[in-house]
C-alpha cells in the first residue's frame, strides 16, 4: 500500500500543502497525522505566512475516501480519532489568514470534509462532489453535517447525506459549495492570486473579519453587532498607529 505524502512550500507570505496521497488516503490516520503537523508546525517556523493553499499532486488526491477505519473498532479508538480529526481540523480553521482548498479532481470523503472547513474552494471542471458515510454505517467526522446545511442549504445537504447524491462541478457552484470552477492549469495560478489578493488587507482586520464571519453561524444578530463595535474600537486604537 502506497503510503500518504504531505508537503509544505512556503513562498512570499503564502504557504502551500500539497496531498500526495497514495492508496490510504488522506482520510487515513497517517493522513491526518501529516496533515496535522505540517499545520502545527506553519506557524511556528514561518511566522510570516498569511494565507494558505491546500492542494493534491493528482486529481485522485481528493477523491479517496479510505481510511484505518475497521468495522467493529472500539469505541476507545474512535474516539481516539475523533479527537485527532478535531485537533486537525480546528487548527485549520484557526489560521488566521486566508485558507484556499485548490481541488484538482473530485470531492469524496474527509478530504470533502477538510476543503468545506477552507475559506474559499477552487476547483476544476473535474469536480464531482459525493458524501453519504452512511452507506457504512456512520456519520460524517469532519463537520460535514454542520457545513453543508450552511454553505448549501439543507436540502442539498440532505440530498447528499441521506439520499447519496453526487454533484457536478456547475451544480456544487450554484449550491455555493465550491466559489469559482477554472481549467485545470488555472487552478493554483487562480489560488495563488486569491492569496495575494488577501495580502493587500490589513491582516488583524482580515483575521477580526474571519473570525465575525465564523461566530455569525452562533452568535445571536446583537451579540454580533456587538463583537464586531469591539473590534472596531481595538482597530482605530492608540496601538494600532
Amino acid at each position: 500500500m502506497s503510503e500518504v505524502s504531505v508537503t509544505l512550500c512556503c513562498d512570499d507570505r503564502v504557504a502551500r500543502i500539497t496531498l500526495g496521497v497514495g492508496e490510504e488516503g488522506v482520510g487515513s490516520d497517517a493522513g491526518l497525522e501529516c496533515l496535522g503537523d505540517c499545520l502545527a508546525g506553519l506557524q511556528r517556523r514561518e511566522p510570516a505566512v498569511r494565507a494558505l493553499i491546500l492542494t493534491g499532486s493528482t486529481p485522485e488526491s481528493f477523491s479517496l475516501e479510505t481510511s484505518n477505519r475497521e468495522a467493529g473498532e472500539s469505541s476507545v479508538s474512535v474516539a481516539a480519532r475523533m479527537r485527532q480529526v478535531a485537533t486537525v481540523f480546528s487548527a485549520l480553521r484557526r489560521f488566521p489568514g486566508a485558507t484556499i482548498a485548490a481541488v484538482p479532481g473530485p470531492l469524496r470523503g474527509l478530504a470533502l470534509e477538510m476543503a468545506l472547513n477552507c475559506d474559499f474552494r477552487i476547483a476544476t471542471p473535474a469536480l464531482s462532489v459525493a458524501f453519504a458515510p452512511a452507506r457504512e454505517g456512520r456519520v460524517p467526522e469532519g463537520g460535514a453535517s454542520q457545513l453543508l446545511p450552511r454553505l448549501a442549504g439543507e436540502s442539498v445537504a440532505k440530498r447528499l447525506l441521506m439520499l447519496g447524491e453526487t454533484l457536478n462541478g456547475t451544480r456544487a457552484l450554484e449550491t455555493g459549495i465550491v466559489d469559482a470552477l477554472v481549467e485545470a492549469e488555472a487552478l493554483l495560478p487562480t489560488a495563488t492570486e486569491w492569496a495575494s489578493r488577501s495580502l493587500e488587507l490589513d491582516p488583524v482586520a482580515l483575521t477580526a473579519s474571519k473570525q465575525l464571519i465564523e461566530h455569525a453561524r452562533t452568535r445571536p444578530l446583537e451579540t454580533g453587532f456587538a463583537t464586531e463595535r469591539d473590534w472596531m474600537n481595538e482597530l482605530a486604537g492608540p496601538s494600532r498607529d
